[in-house]
């Protein structure tokens, strides 16, 4: 997946996995999805915190996304539910998928700032990895620190198998293989949380990867 950084905002209520009643195996209703995506120039990145009273935009300008800089930490491995208590945010996690294994949890701590990488969300986060049939996958969770706003996700890397999919009613930022047939990358937001999935090779195919998504909960 391309180098990126995301803040996570959705509009609506409920996981991805609350019903399945779209061709793609997605959540059943608006509400049961990710919704609006916006992929924001990286133009549009400040680098530190936002100030408390901006400067007046240019008629026709659009506002700059203001992004803090940190040195993420090493993950520290423990239980799903150990690792959400810790993160003090609701982490999805797949329900009522025999095909799906759960293989490690970690836990990351909060990005402390400083001035060598930046990111759209210091906030604490958690990475899971799955066994789903065949494929391995590893879906890293933040949580989202803007409900009921758009999805905006800022791309660092130029990637022109990254684009914006619409998958009954939802939308997707979606990373495929060169050929286009194979999914590497999924990242989406519900109204608690910002999930970037990433499939190890062989890769799946998109019903694989929505049937992942869609028992999420």
């Amino acid at each position: 997946m391309a180098p990126a950084a995301a803040l996570a905002r959705r509009r609506g209520r409920g996981p991805p996995g609350a019903g399945r009643n779209g061709r793609d195996g997605l959540g059943g209703g608006p509400a049961d999805r990710p919704l609006q995506v916006q992929v924001v120039p990286k133009e549009r990145i400040i680098y530190g915190p936002a100030p408390a009273h901006p400067a007046p935009l240019l008629p026709g300008a659009s506002p700059p996304l203001y992004m803090e800089a940190g040195t993420p930490e090493p993950g520290i491995a423990m239980s799903l539910d150990d690792a959400q208590r810790a993160a003090g945010f609701h982490v999805l996690r797949s329900v009522g998928e025999p095909q799906t294994q759960l293989l490690s949890a970690l836990y990351y701590p909060p990005i402390a700032r400083t001035d060598e990488h930046p990111t759209g969300n210091p906030s604490a986060g958690v990475q899971v990895i799955y066994r789903f049939g065949t494929l391995k996958l590893s879906v890293l969770q933040k949580p989202n620190p803007n409900p009921g706003q758009p999805l905006q996700i800022v791309q660092l890397g130029a990637d022109p198998h990254s684009r914006l999919e619409q998958h009954a009613g939802a939308e997707y930022l979606v990373t495929r293989t060169p050929d286009e047939q194979r999914v590497q990358g999924v990242q989406f937001a519900t109204e608690s949380t910002f999930a970037v999935m990433h499939f190890s090779s062989p890769f799946a195919d998109w019903p694989a990867a929505a049937d992942f998504i869609a028992h999420l909960q």
